[in-house]
């Protein structure tokens, strides 16, 4: 299993963005947390410099949210 974190800094900066996205986005909260942490996973293996990770991860949660829900509104009849 890959190691999230490096330390107490870097966990309090995930999860300072994490809380950004959600109060955004509050109806989306447990979609944005698994989503963020599934990529940071990703991620976190192959990051040399992990000073921009919590904005590159922000900025793709963003996109994945708007294609969600995107998707979800050419579902709806009209």
């Amino acid at each position: 299993m890959v190691q999230l974190f490096q330390d107490d800094t870097e966990k309090a900066k995930h999860e300072d963005a994490i809380d950004r996205l959600c109060q955004e986005n509050p109806d989306h909260a447990e979609f944005i947390r698994r989503t963020y942490l599934e990529i940071l996973e990703k991620v976190s293996a192959e990051a040399t410099i992990r000073t921009y990770l919590t904005i590159l991860i922000s900025k793709e949660v963003k996109a994945l949210l708007k294609m969600k829900e995107l998707s979800k509104s050419n579902l709806r009849p009209f």
